[in-house]
């Protein structure tokens, strides 16, 4: 028979106690686990994606496949792209294999034809309004494409560092789009000015759902003016006969600064863009109410250089007087856009090329994705034509000819 032994009350506490420490030891131990995986996840970094092309369409002389005069383009729900043709004033409605299924408008002024297009935004249900500046109306279509009717606009679009028109629609189904309205008091170096925006203040016009009434709201995230801007743009001017007082006036952008679009508006109608002009750390807000941050975003890495060669080039072709602002880094970032998913796409550039940085909606970054060196984001009047949707990633590329593409990307994970 196998023996016990009472426990007095010395060993008794003393084996308390190494049961006590022994529950310690392991949660101690487990507390540095959980510890210690955010920071493993975090010293990995974000996530790698990459693109794989998925089909191309283009290279035709005339009709819905010749891209040489894309005013926009935008994703609708269930696969689908819609891209505006600014020369037949036409949008043509592509399916997910980048076959043309649809195509609606013409020149004219009757009811779904058009002026002058001048951008697109598409609602969450699908629906989609097309701005019309010449007209001074909005032209509403249904999810089908079919013409519903035209709203009078309250102003007109604002043309800024790109000339899209800047506009979307929130989850709630509001138009909300940027315009400029003209100064209270007009700067007075910019005598016989070209460009009516030149000197014009940047504001947010938010449309109620059945288009009665816009409510006017502080842009927070409003690029400087033109002609006060200390970085993108020179003013210059020249006199001779014939020209307005103060010589001709006019702005030269300087190179290596451009950054189109300059913010995003996001689903849910917030701003992305910079904490202050130049700034590396960039911040979500609500329109309207610039001091309230939801989410913050430090750019790391630095800025990247810009290589001797590609800066000397450059610098040939710009006034004497100006080429001490040429910079010797690139800008934190070449532009902002919102995926279908409401992350934040950020295009910058690296060493080596051009990379795609993604972060939530909070601000967590998500992946880093190399952009195609074939990639135009500037195809012409220099809009930026990416659009991030349905898992893939729609851009244009030129070949040898300079004959432009639609190609369709699909979004892999690589790690």
């Amino acid at each position: 028979m196998m023996s016990t032994r009472r426990l007095g009350p010395p060993a008794l506490l003393l084996g308390v106690l190494a049961a006590m420490n022994s529950r310690l030891v392991i949660g101690a131990t487990r507390l540095l686990l959980a510890l210690a995986v955010p920071a493993l996840l975090s010293a990995q970094g974000p996530a790698a994606w990459r693109l794989v092309e998925v089909w191309r369409k283009g290279g035709e002389p005339d009709g819905p496949y010749a891209f040489e005069s894309v005013r926009d383009v935008k994703a609708l729900p269930g696969g689908r792209l819609i891209i505006l043709d600014r020369r037949s004033a036409q949008l043509h409605v592509y399916d997910s294999s980048g076959t043309v299924i649809r195509s609606i408008g013409r020149v004219g002024g009757g009811p779904g034809e058009f002026r002058f297009p001048f951008g697109v935004a598409v609602a969450p249900d699908g629906r989609f309004a097309v701005n019309d500046p010449q007209q001074s109306r909005i032209s509403l279509f249904a999810a089908d494409g079919s013409y519903e009717r035209g709203v009078t606009l309250r102003r007109q679009p604002h043309i800024y560092f790109n000339v899209l028109w800047d506009a979307t629609f929130d989850r709630t189904g509001r138009l909300v789009a940027s315009v400029g309205l003209p100064p209270k008091a007009p700067n007075p170096r910019v005598p016989g000015s070209m460009s009516p925006f030149a000197d014009s203040v940047l504001v947010t016009e938010r449309w109620t759902s059945d288009f009665t009434r816009a409510d006017t709201l502080q842009l927070c995230a409003s690029p400087q003016p033109v002609h006060t801007s200390p970085t993108h743009y020179a003013l210059v001017s020249q006199g001779g006969a014939g020209r307005p007082p103060g010589g001709w006036v006019g702005w030269n952008e300087i190179p290596f600064t451009a950054q189109r679009p300059y913010f995003a508006r996001d689903l849910d109608g917030h701003e992305w863009g910079p904490r202050e002009y130049g700034s590396g750390e960039l911040v979500r807000r609500e329109s309207g109410r610039c001091a309230s941050i939801l989410a913050r975003i430090a750019l790391h890495g630095g800025r990247a250089p810009i290589p001797s060669s590609m800066r000397d080039s450059a610098l040939r072709n710009v006034r004497d007087e100006h080429r001490s602002r040429v910079p010797r880094e690139y800008a934190w970032y070449r532009s902002l856009r919102v995926d279908d998913q409401n992350n934040l796409w950020v295009e910058r550039d690296v060493d080596g090329g051009r990379r795609f940085d993604v972060f939530a909606p909070d601000g967590r970054a998500l992946a880093e994705v190399t952009v195609p060196p074939t990639l135009d984001t500037d195809l012409r009047y220099q809009t930026p034509h990416v659009v991030v949707a349905h898992g893939r990633v729609y851009g244009f590329v030129k070949d040898a000819d300079d004959v432009p593409y639609l190609v369709a990307w699909r979004i892999v994970r690589q790690r």
